[in-house]
């Protein structure tokens, strides 16, 4: 199990990212033109991260909170965990793309997020002490890469 120092980290560089304006209805903001995207990702195991933690008594606990919820002391995301907990619960799009703040102000929509989400970004989160060495990028990438997705070949290919 990690310790609170390496979830803290990892939730920290797992994306990079700023939410410029932080928003529990960010979700809904994605999926009004990305809406394949947004409902083949509530088919996943992203848009129920934070059940895991709450099966195992852990879902307040701030060492494994930033990877099982979208934001949490990251800049301009919430830096409480009861707020990061109701609203921004769960791995949602910002968590892997990066904020979404520019990218829906933008007449050109291009270059604004990564669309291609490296292994790097996922291995912020999926370390080998907390999936006891078993994420296989290649293998389970293939879970949340749906209508709208794209595997992440090389470096990040921006949207």
């Amino acid at each position: 199990m990690r310790g609170a120092t390496g979830c803290v980290l990892a939730a920290l560089c797992s994306g990079g990212m700023a939410l410029a304006q932080p928003s529990p209805e960010r979700l809904a903001v994605c999926g009004g033109c990305h809406a394949p995207a947004l409902a083949f990702w509530k088919t996943t195991k992203h848009a129920r991260a934070l059940s895991a933690l709450e099966r195992v008594g852990r879902d307040k606990d701030p060492s494994c909170v930033g990877c099982h919820v979208t934001g949490y002391l990251q800049p301009g995301g919430p830096t409480d965990i009861a707020e990061a907990r109701q609203r921004f619960a769960n791995v949602g799009c910002e968590a892997c793309h990066g904020a979404g703040s520019k990218h829906g102000a933008a007449l050109d929509k291009r270059n604004t997020l990564a669309r291609a989400v490296p292994e790097a970004t996922c291995r912020g989160c999926h370390t080998a002490d907390v999936t006891n060495g078993e994420f296989d990028y290649k293998k389970f990438i293939q879970a949340i890469v749906g209508p709208g997705h794209t595997l992440a070949r090389g470096p990040a290919r921006p949207l």
